[in-house]
């Protein structure tokens, strides 16, 4: 039997006999002045009976160290033991774009019981065409599955599983490396973070909260699925009418018009 089971067995035994323990003894001093009557005075003996035995349990408990619990040792103990099953996952991307997202990975491993050294920095010309997740056991199978299928749920991203048996002799059993595909860069109207994510090297505000869109850099304001427009241009964004416009301070962006 492994710690983890351990800990939780002598957590259930220890609350269920302090529950019954409380029980009892409250029944019983209810009884004794009068709150609580038994239509038959037998009852209350086989009460203080009961209490005398629990009494008994619980000191011999204590006193052979059945009973002593922790419930943080309980938790850290079923997390090891997760841990020691699920194994260990590697994160390789490129860039701090990618690193963004290795961050999610390893977030939402670690959540479900992957042990997470770190994020590994690698050329740009070593990451796959794809998001994969490499594994070298056939055993591994399972746990390659769960994890892209937890990744996936949380949307994070797609991952292809990639079987390479001919890393057995090198890479050890209990481990999954996931490779982050290099982040392309996205075309006019398609949502952006930061200039240098733009082939048009261009990312600017869209309407409302929409976020930021890449747009062609000789216009002014981005929109979604647009090129970009010029200022005093309106344009409909989820029923409601907006003007580019330039600001005091940074960038152009769009304001409604009333």
């Amino acid at each position: 039997m492994d710690g983890a089971h351990l800990e939780f067995i002598k957590l259930a035994i220890a609350y269920t006999l302090l529950g019954a323990f409380i029980f009892t003894v409250a029944v019983t001093c209810l009884s004794l002045i009068g709150i609580v009557r038994f239509a038959d005075t037998k009852q209350q003996k086989r009460l203080f009976t009961a209490l005398i035995v629990q009494l008994v349990v619980v000191g011999v408990g204590f006193f052979t160290q059945l009973l002593t619990f922790d419930p943080k040792d309980a938790a850290s103990a079923a997390l090891q033991t997760a841990q020691r099953e699920s194994g260990r996952v590697y994160i390789q991307v490129a860039g701090e774009r990618s690193r963004e997202i290795g961050d999610q990975v390893r977030d939402v491993a670690s959540k479900i019981g992957f042990v997470t050294p770190g994020i590994e920095t690698v050329s740009a010309a070593s990451v796959p065409e794809n998001n994969e997740i490499r594994y070298f056991f056939p055993e591994q199978a399972a746990n390659a599955k769960r994890l892209a299928k937890s990744l996936s749920n949380q949307k994070v991203g797609n991952f292809d599983l990639k079987y390479l048996p001919g890393f057995q002799g090198r890479a050890p059993n209990d481990v999954l490396e996931v490779w982050l595909a290099k982040l392309k860069k996205v075309g006019l109207g398609e949502p952006c973070k930061a200039m240098k994510d733009c082939l048009s090297l261009s990312c600017y505000p869209g309407p409302g909260d929409s976020g930021n869109f890449c747009n062609e850099s000789r216009t002014n304001c981005a929109f979604p699925r647009a090129r970009g427009f010029m200022y005093r241009t309106v344009k409909e964004y989820e029923g409601k009418d907006y003007q580019c416009y330039r600001p005091s301070t940074g960038k152009a962006r769009w304001k409604i018009v009333y």
